[in-house]
């Protein structure tokens, strides 16, 4: 038996029901516009403009991968609920996020099979890769310091708790330069690790380390923000700065792979 399941933890969604021409939250399901910024096998990404304030982002996931199967048998949870837990996480613990609306789900024998979330959208805010392709030389020294050091926190607090964000790329960050807050986004695949820590950290940190070595970064500005996370974390530097650069060597060598194949495909 097919049941939807609604939740909706802001004001603002009628608003969205307007400015996306639907009727009913259920409508959204079937939703589609030309403002799609992702899409494949799995979900699609759409924004829905609003001349009223800020607009609205769709994120409906359509097919369930296996990780989304195995979650949506044992656990209960959506991919969409599982976004909305990480947002209301990344929130106890101050880290700046998106703000969730609505999300709804369609469960079959209580195992839910699609479902959706709607966020405000954050796109007054630049990519912090955007940001620093843009403005970052702009900047005093002691400036850059002081942000850099305020993204370390960010992460910090986040691993300190053993969260992972497990795709902590420069594009899933945004800089709000007038307040100089970061907000953590693409929260989806987030998840508290106790036992193989060093792992994710190594990670979450190569990540950040190829994406800002990709934005050209000094290697000096990468070390203070590994310093000051390192202070948070209690623990020394030298012992996470080799894995971390090994790490990003690999994905580097992984990106390279996959822009050679994707080149091959579309026969460059």
């Amino acid at each position: 038996m097919k049941n939807i399941k609604v939740e909706i933890f802001a004001n603002g969604i009628d608003l969205v029901m307007n400015c996306a021409g639907v009727n009913c939250v259920e409508e959204f399901f079937m939703f589609q516009n030309d403002f799609c910024y992702k899409r494949n096998k799995y979900r699609a990404v759409y924004k829905i403009p609003s001349e009223k304030g800020r607009d609205y982002f769709l994120k409906k996931f359509y097919r369930l991968s296996m990780c989304d199967f195995f979650c949506g048998v044992f656990k209960k949870l959506s991919p969409a609920m599982r976004e909305y837990r990480n947002i209301k996480l990344f929130e106890d613990l101050g880290i700046k996020t998106m703000l969730p609306v609505c999300l709804a789900e369609k469960t079959s024998c209580g195992i839910p099979f699609e479902s959706f979330i709607i966020t405000e959208s954050l796109e007054s805010f630049p990519r912090v890769e955007d940001f620093i392709v843009k403005k970052w030389k702009s900047y005093s020294y002691k400036k850059k310091i002081h942000l850099v050091k305020k993204l370390a926190q960010v992460v910090g607090i986040l691993h300190k708790n053993n969260y992972f964000h497990k795709d902590l790329y420069l594009g899933h960050i945004l800089f709000d330069e007038e307040k100089e807050e970061f907000y953590v986004i693409d929260l989806q695949r987030v998840k508290k690790h106790n036992i193989v820590r060093k792992r994710w950290i190594i990670k979450d940190l190569a990540s950040l380390n190829y994406s800002a070595e990709i934005c050209d970064v000094s290697s000096k500005m990468r070390m203070i923000f590994c310093k000051e996370y390192s202070r948070i974390m209690d623990i020394n530097c030298r012992d996470i700065i080799g894995a971390v650069n090994k790490k990003t060597e690999k994905i580097k060598k992984h990106t390279i792979k996959l822009l050679m194949r994707k080149a091959k495909k579309n026969g460059e």
